[in-house]
């Protein structure tokens, strides 16, 4: 892991902390003008400057201002991130809670879902280190009955993957739901907050952050009760 000078990164993790985002620049090709929010409409570069699609993300939750719903809620209660080295894989699980209104809901794997998991650190050079990954079930991954909804990746380099969610027989709006995810390429160390982005219904995005974490040797652990 490379050594980054502090007093060069503090000015820019207190920046994005506040959720301050970065000034447009000049720019030759559409890759220099990802912003890194999840939204259906890609950056631009247009007439040599950036054209942030979906309105950009000033308020830094990962997804598109045009695009968020605030009834689209999120509470996540546990991330691990747990690397070995030594076996070159990695798990990540991620349990929480949402609200399932309609709209946006109601939630069903018929389009397939995207996790996506972010740590602060991801933001921050060098780059290497942290988590920015997103794994994706198709909708043959993924069955969706009364009870919710369970996704599998059976082949391919992220074989293992699983989200479930599962309604409350009392209060079926009320969803809980647990993920792990293997196969992903990780560079540690990890450092929170971590946030995660889960997408449905082809344009639903629910973002979520969890800021009680700590570090371990391989990887890092977070909890909220």
């Amino acid at each position: 892991m490379r050594t980054a000078r502090l007093d060069l990164l503090l000015p820019l993790i207190a920046a994005l902390a506040l959720g301050f985002s970065l000034p447009a620049r000049g720019c030759t090709t559409d890759a220099e003008c990802d912003n890194g929010d999840t939204c259906s409409v890609p950056d631009q570069c247009q007439g040599d400057s950036c054209v942030l699609g979906g309105g950009g993300d000033t308020d830094n939750n990962l997804v598109c201002d045009d695009e968020f719903d605030p009834a689209a809620t999120l509470r996540l209660t546990k991330v691990i991130i747990r690397t070995f080295p030594s076996a070159g894989r990695s798990v990540v699980r991620v349990e929480g809670q949402l609200i399932d209104l309609s709209p946006p809901g109601p939630l069903s794997g018929d389009d397939g879902i995207a996790i996506r998991v972010k740590d602060h650190l991801s933001s921050v050079p060098p780059d290497g280190d942290g988590i920015d990954k997103t794994v994706v079930f198709g909708p043959p991954d993924c069955t969706t009955t009364s009870d919710g909804v369970t996704c599998r990746l059976v082949t391919g380099p992220e074989a293992g993957s699983l989200a479930r969610f599962k309604r409350n027989p009392v209060a079926p709006d009320q969803i809980k739901f647990s993920s792990r995810l293997r196969g992903l390429d990780l560079g540690k160390p990890f450092f929170g907050p971590v946030r995660v982005v889960l997408t449905h219904n082809t344009s639903v995005y629910r973002p979520g952050q969890i800021i009680d974490c700590r570090l371990f040797p391989t990887g890092i652990k977070c909890r909220e009760f």
